[in-house]
């Protein structure tokens, strides 16, 4: 699912303010209103489309620190990758 991707997310904020936005529009459209069948049996939405749109910016900005999190893991392993090789020199 690539909505879920930490890769996808935009690397700036106006990019992570809409990030996905219009998926979960889309899904909120869909599955946030009642529908009637063939037999006009109404089923009731199946997902609180307000409800969904909060949980997602929060859940977007989780996703996106999760991005920054492996940038600062790996920029750390680097380093210290380094910090041997230069050690390892000096002796």
């Amino acid at each position: 699912m690539r909505i879920l991707d930490p890769n996808e997310t935009p690397n700036n904020q106006d990019g992570l303010n809409t990030y996905r936005e219009n998926e979960i529009k889309t899904l909120v459209e869909f599955y946030g209103k009642a529908k009637k069948n063939e037999s006009n049996i109404t089923y009731e939405a199946i997902l609180d489309g307000n409800t969904l749109i909060k949980k997602w910016r929060m859940a977007r900005n989780i996703i996106c620190d999760i991005k920054i999190f492996n940038l600062l893991k790996h920029s750390i392993i680097f380093l210290i990758i380094i910090l041997i090789f230069v050690i390892n020199f000096l002796i």
